[in-house]
């Protein structure tokens, strides 16, 4: 996200919005227009981690007043920069300690960046976020659930009448005179392998 600053009473135009860095950060091109004294410049030692890993050596810093949006809503704040001599197509970089410093909230798909102006502002922000908690119950009706149960046989056996059946028509022959003990042959089965066969079956 691109926007447009003041800084040093200078309209500043592509300034880049650039929540993944540590530090704001001025480029030595862009600082030495603004004229700024030399006596509200400060030393730095310290290096530069870039995404790649790569240092890059800062020797000074400076404190400016920053103002953000325009006559309907604007903010002004301090920003800590560090004056950085590299070559870029941005004028200024403002990083997460100037964000959280001036209560930005950014969408990055709307390419919008809202903050309070004032602390009449600030404050229905925050009442806005502690509404947001506020876990709202809701009241449910419970519908007790009935419990069929199915008798379902794992190894259902068939019947007598699902069984097997002959295929030629089968006679019953009584095995014992003073017992209900019978069996069944088939009607083919004649002659001298009848009678040989009955007997065979009461002695069994």
């Amino acid at each position: 996200m691109v926007i447009t600053v003041e800084v040093a009473n200078f309209a500043i135009k592509k300034v880049l919005i650039d929540q993944g860095s540590s530090a704001n950060i001025i480029y030595t091109s862009t600082f030495k227009r603004l004229q700024i004294p030399e006596s509200d410049i400060r030393p730095y030692h310290n290096q530069l981690i870039g995404f790649l890993g790569e240092r890059v050596d800062t020797q000074e810093y400076v404190d400016q007043i920053t103002t953000f949006g325009d006559a309907k809503a604007m903010r002004t704040i301090s920003i800590h920069y560090l004056v950085l001599n590299a070559e870029t197509s941005y004028n200024i970089l403002i990083g997460r300690p100037a964000l959280n410093a001036l209560g930005a909230i950014i969408s990055t798909s709307h390419l919008v960046m809202t903050f309070p102006s004032s602390v009449k502002q600030i404050r229905m922000t925050r009442q806005c976020y502690m509404d947001s908690l506020k876990v709202v119950t809701t009241k449910t009706s419970v519908r007790k659930k009935e419990n069929i149960v199915a008798n379902v046989e794992i190894d259902p056996q068939p019947s007598v009448e699902q069984g097997p059946k002959p295929i030629e028509k089968l006679q019953h022959i009584q095995l014992l005179d003073h017992v209900q003990k019978n069996t069944k042959i088939e009607e083919w089965i004649k002659g001298l392998h009848r009678k040989q066969l009955v007997p065979t079956l009461r002695k069994t």
